[in-house]
C-alpha cells in the first residue's frame, strides 16, 4: 500500500472518530440530503463516502460497531483504520473524493475563529458566520499540506477532545521525533479526565503501556514517571491493590525531581486532565504549582 493511501486513512481517522462518537450506531444512516454543519456532521459525511449508508436500523461494519463501544481502545482503532486503507486502496476515485475532502473540513477549521460556526454546502461552497469574523462566503479547493499528527493531538488535547487527541498521538507515536512525548500525552488522552481510581483496569493497563513506551524512549521522561506514580497511588493503592510491578510510587518521584522544574510542562499536562486527589504525588504537584 502506497504511503499516500496510508496519510489519507490517517488523516481521516480523527474525523471519522468524532463522528462515531457524536451519531453512534447510526452515522451511516442515510439522511435527507442538507447542509453539513461543523465537523461533526462533515465527518459523518466522510465516514458514509468510506462505509457506505444504511437504512435505519441496519447493521453497520464492525469495524465501526468495535470503535463506538471502546474509542480509546487502540486494537479498536487499528482495525478501523486498516479498513479504511482496504476501502481507499481497493478504490482510487474513493481515495481521491476522501482526500479532498478532509482538506476541505481542514481549510474550513482554520477559517473559522472563535465564536463561528461553520456550514457546508454541496462539495465546496463554504459559509463561514458569526463571531468577531462576521460572515464569510468562500470556496475550498485547494488542499492544504498535511498537519503534524502530534500538534493535532495536542490541540485536541487542550480542548479535551480525548478520542480524537488520541488517535492523532497514536499516528504521532510512529515518528521517532516526538516519540515519547507521544506516548506520555496518549496516555493522559487514554485516562481523560475521569478520577484515576475509577477508571476500568483494562484503560489503567492501556495508559500504563504508553508510559512504558515513553520511558523505553527516554528512562528520564518526569512526566511519565510522575504520571506512573499517581497511578500506583490512586488507582492500586486505592483500589487495595498493592501487588503491582517495581519501582514504587515514592521512588518514582524521586527520579522524576532530579530534573523536575516548577514549570514544568508535563505537570501541566498532569493536573489539567488527571484526577487523582487521593495520590500524594498528585497533591505535592498541586502545592508545587501554587508556590
Amino acid at each position: 500500500m502506497s504511503e499516500n493511501l496510508i496519510g489519507i486513512a490517517n488523516d481521516a481517522m480523527p474525523y471519522v472518530m468524532t463522528a462515531l462518537g457524536a451519531y453512534g450506531a447510526a452515522v451511516l444512516t442515510q439522511v435527507q440530503e442538507e447542509a453539513a454543519v461543523g465537523t461533526v456532521s462533515l465527518g459523518r459525511r466522510l465516514a458514509q463516502k468510506i462505509f457506505g449508508t444504511r437504512q435505519e436500523g441496519e447493521e453497520v461494519p464492525e469495524e465501526l460497531t468495535d470503535a463506538i463501544e471502546d474509542p480509546q481502545d487502540p486494537d479498536n482503532r487499528g482495525a478501523l483504520r486498516k479498513a479504511i486503507r482496504k476501502a481507499l486502496a481497493n478504490d482510487a476515485a474513493l481515495a481521491a473524493e476522501v482526500s479532498k475532502l478532509v482538506a476541505q473540513i481542514r481549510a474550513l477549521e482554520k477559517m473559522a475563529e472563535p465564536g463561528q460556526h461553520v456550514t457546508w454546502h454541496g462539495d465546496h461552497s463554504v459559509n463561514v458566520v458569526g463571531g468577531p469574523g462576521g460572515t464569510l462566503n468562500t470556496t475550498v479547493n485547494e488542499a492544504p499540506k498535511a498537519e503534524d499528527p502530534f500538534k493535532r493531538g495536542q490541540e485536541h488535547l487542550k480542548h479535551k477532545h480525548y478520542t480524537t487527541a488520541a488517535t492523532s498521538l497514536e499516528d504521532a507515536t510512529r515518528n521517532a521525533e516526538n516519540s515519547a512525548e507521544s506516548h506520555f500525552l496518549l496516555a493522559i488522552a487514554t485516562l481523560g479526565d475521569k478520577r484515576i481510581r475509577l477508571q476500568k483496569r483494562s484503560v489503567i493497563e492501556r495508559a500504563e503501556r504508553e508510559l512504558a513506551q515513553a520511558l523505553a524512549q527516554r528512562s528520564q521522561h518526569e512526566g511519565a514517571l510522575l504520571l506512573s506514580a499517581i497511578i500506583k497511588e490512586d488507582y492500586y493503592e486505592a483500589n487495595s491493590k498493592t501487588n503491582y510491578p517495581p519501582p514504587p510510587p515514592d521512588q518514582l518521584l524521586d527520579k522524576a525531581r532530579e530534573t523536575l522544574t516548577e514549570d514544568s510542562e508535563h505537570i501541566s499536562a498532569i493536573l489539567s486532565h488527571i484526577v487523582a486527589t487521593e495520590s500524594s504525588v498528585w497533591r505535592y504537584l498541586k502545592l508545587l504549582r501554587q508556590n
